[in-house]
């Protein structure tokens, strides 16, 4: 991805559209099949015209593309992943960079709408207030992201170094492994929002005593970790990431010794005043 800071492999890739796929319908069965953790929000006014930065596959653009037929949807990321997909009809897509000036209007979306983007784009802070600039009066704002310090300190010796590591690439290059935990006071800083609300997720990677609905999202959100390192012995070696260290890793996440390992899912919205 031009501009971002995007260790993973781009959702133009069948293996990663996949595991970003799997990772999205997780997230939908937990939210009991709504493609949001607010979802009165989303109708409080129907939206018009909506934005969707870092789109990736594509998954939760065209849910909403459906759910709304009659708002114009504009799917953005940096790179071609929608390129040669065919859309519904009330869907376009752009390539544009959320490190640069967008190329749209201030004030002109109902709704925009960013998921597991932030985390990769140096100087996050600074990217989440220009897609902020584009929210309509009375419309709203709505960000998702991981935080994995959260797997650092509570995850076993191994599977804490590879994450803390790969905390690491990311934040040589100015990005924040831990920003999802962050938008909220990132939001709050811009006093052009009221209406602020948070969902603070702690999915169980391995702890057979969780809640059902828990237990299912910990197996959607280990299986897309397991996923994401796939290449990084090839990608990441000089950084320390070794095959013995990867296959480590991924033997400790299922040794079912480490129950209180989590992984924290934020999700912010917020309506622009």
């Amino acid at each position: 991805m031009v501009g971002t800071v995007y260790t993973l492999r781009t959702a133009d890739d069948p293996a990663e559209k996949m595991r970003l796929d799997e990772l999205y319908m997780a997230f939908r069965e937990y939210q009991n099949s709504q493609t949001s953790f607010a979802p009165e929000a989303l109708y409080d006014p129907a939206p018009r015209r909506i934005l969707d930065l870092g789109c990736g596959g594509g998954s939760w653009a065209f849910d909403i593309a459906f759910q709304f037929p009659n708002a114009e949807l504009i799917a953005v990321d940096a790179s071609p992943t929608l390129l040669e997909t065919q859309l519904l009809e009330n869907m376009r897509f752009q390539m544009a960079d959320v490190t640069q000036p967008l190329p749209f209007q201030p004030a002109s979306f109902d709704i925009v709408h960013a998921r597991l983007l932030f985390m990769h784009v140096p100087n996050a802070s600074d990217a989440l207030q220009r897609a902020a600039t584009l929210v309509k009066p009375g419309g709203w704002l709505f960000v998702e992201d991981f935080d994995f310090s959260s797997v650092v300190r509570t995850g076993g010796p191994v599977v804490s170094q590879v994450m803390g590591l790969w905390c690491d690439i990311l934040a040589a290059d100015g990005a924040d492994a831990s920003f999802g935990g962050k938008m909220q006071s990132v939001i709050e800083r811009m006093g052009e929002f009221g209406d602020i609300q948070r969902q603070r997720v702690l999915i169980p990677t391995d702890d057979p005593n969780a809640p059902e609905d828990k237990i299912r999202l910990g197996v959607g959100a280990k299986n897309a970790v397991k996923g994401l390192i796939a290449d990084w012995v090839d990608r990441f070696s000089e950084q320390g990431m070794t095959k013995e260290l990867i296959e480590r890793f991924a033997a400790e996440m299922d040794s079912g010794e480490y129950p209180d390992c989590e992984l924290e899912y934020d999700f912010v919205w917020a309506r622009r005043t």
